[in-house]
C-alpha cells in the first residue's frame, strides 16, 4: 500500500504547488496591468498638463515655456510638437522648436539614439527629424553605423527631408541594401532619394554591382513622370542581369512613352522569359500597334507567363490584337488555351 498512496500524496502535493504557482503568475499580471494603468494615467495628466503649458507659452510671444523635464517628458514633449505643427502656422513652428531647445529635448533624443531598444531609438529619430541642424545631422549620420535595418530606414527618411549637403550614393552604401529584405518602405525610400537627387540616382544605377539597389532604382524612375529617364531606362534594359532588365521593361510600360518601342519591341524577343513577359506588358501599356504579330508569336512561348502576358497586351491593342487572339484560341495549343482564357475573362469569348 505504501507506494500507491505515496504516488497519491505525491500528486495532491504537485497539485497545490501548480495552484499557488498560478495563483501567484495570475497575481502578477494583475499587478502590472494596475501598474501599466496608473502608469498611462499618470503619463495623460503629464501630457496635458505640458499641451497646456506649451499653448499658453504659443499664445504669449514674451512668454517662455520654463519647465524642467522630467524623466518621460521627453517623449511626451515630442508628441506634442509633432501633433501642433500640423496645426500651428507661420511663427509658431519655430517658436515650438526653440522651445523644445530651451528644454534639452535635442540632447535627450541625440542620447537615445544610442538605445539598445530599436522603439526608443525609432522615437528619438522622428522627433529629431524636426531639427534641421549641423549636429542633429551629423548624429543621424553616424547612427546609421549601427543601427537595425529598420532604424537605418528611419533615419534615412530624416535625412532626406532636412536642408543639409547629403551623398546619396554614402547613404545607400550604408543602408547595405543586400542585406535587408526588399520592403515597401525601401520602396518609398528610393523614390524620395530620386526625388532629392535624380542625378545621382541615375549614376548608380549605370555603375552600381548591386542587383538590389539597381533594381529598386530602376522601379523608383517609374513612378517620376519624367519622360527624361526614358533613355536610362532602355540603356538598362539592355543589362546583362535579367532581374535589371525586366525591371527596367516594366517601369518602361509604367512610364507608357512612345519613345521606349523599340526597347519594348526588343525585348520581345529577349532570351530570357521574365524580361519578354514585361516586356509584352509594356506593349499592351504603350499601345504599340506594330507588335500584334511578335506578340500572337508569343502566344506560342515554351514559358506561361509570356504567353499570358501576350494575350493580356493583344486585348488592349484593340480589334487587330483580338481578331489575332481569336485565332490563336482555335487552337489546341498552350497559346490557344491561355488565348481562351483571356478572351473569356474580358468577356470577348
Amino acid at each position: 500500500m505504501g507506494g500507491p498512496h505515496l504516488f497519491l500524496l505525491g500528486i495532491w502535493w504537485a497539485s497545490w504547488i501548480l495552484s499557488a504557482i498560478s495563483l501567484v503568475v495570475m497575481l502578477s499580471l494583475v499587478f502590472r496591468r494596475i501598474r501599466s494603468d496608473r502608469r498611462a494615467k499618470r503619463r495623460e495628466r503629464r501630457k496635458q498638463e505640458l499641451t497646456a503649458l506649451t499653448l499658453q507659452a504659443l499664445d504669449d510671444p514674451q512668454a517662455s515655456l520654463d519647465l524642467s523635464l522630467g524623466a518621460g517628458d521627453a517623449d511626451i514633449a515630442g508628441e506634442i510638437v509633432r501633433g501642433l505643427m500640423n496645426v500651428v502656422r507661420g511663427d509658431a513652428h519655430e517658436k515650438l522648436k526653440e522651445m523644445m531647445r530651451g528644454l534639452g529635448v535635442i540632447d535627450i533624443y541625440l542620447a537615445d539614439l544610442g538605445a539598445r531598444n530599436d522603439i526608443k531609438r525609432l522615437t528619438a529619430i522622428n522627433n529629431l527629424a524636426l531639427f534641421d541642424e549641423p549636429r542633429v545631422r551629423d548624429a543621424l549620420a553616424d547612427a546609421l553605423e549601427t543601427a537595425s535595418p529598420q532604424v537605418r530606414l528611419a533615419i534615412a527618411f530624416a535625412l532626406l527631408d532636412m536642408t543639409g549637403e547629403l551623398s546619396i550614393a554614402a547613404l545607400i552604401d550604408r543602408l547595405e541594401i543586400g542585406t535587408v529584405v526588399t520592403s515597401r518602405g525601401l520602396r518609398q525610400l528610393f523614390i524620395r532619394m530620386i526625388e532629392r537627387d535624380l542625378a545621382s540616382m541615375l549614376e548608380i544605377a549605370r555603375h552600381s554591382e548591386n542587383r538590389q539597389v539597381k533594381t529598386l532604382i530602376i522601379g523608383a524612375l517609374a513612378r517620376t513622370s519624367d519622360y527624361r529617364v526614358v533613355p536610362e531606362l532602355s540603356a538598362l534594359a539592355r543589362d546583362s542581369d535579367t532581374d535589371v532588365r525586366a525591371q527596367a521593361m516594366r517601369s518602361l510600360g509604367l512610364l507608357g512613352h512612345p519613345a521606349a518601342i523599340p526597347t519594348v519591341m526588343a525585348g520581345l524577343a529577349d532570351d530570357a522569359w521574365e524580361v519578354r513577359a514585361q516586356a509584352a506588358v509594356a506593349a499592351g501599356r504603350i499601345g504599340i500597334s506594330e507588335a500584334v504579330a511578335r506578340l500572337a508569336d508569343l502566344l506560342g512561348d515554351s514559358h506561361w507567363w509570356p504567353r499570358f502576358r501576350s494575350a493580356e497586351a493583344l486585348v488592349k491593342l484593340g480589334a487587330t490584337g483580338i481578331a489575332a487572339l481569336r485565332d490563336a484560341a482555335a487552337l489546341p495549343t498552350p497559346g490557344g488555351q491561355a488565348a481562351r482564357a483571356v478572351l473569356l475573362e474580358n468577356s470577348l469569348e
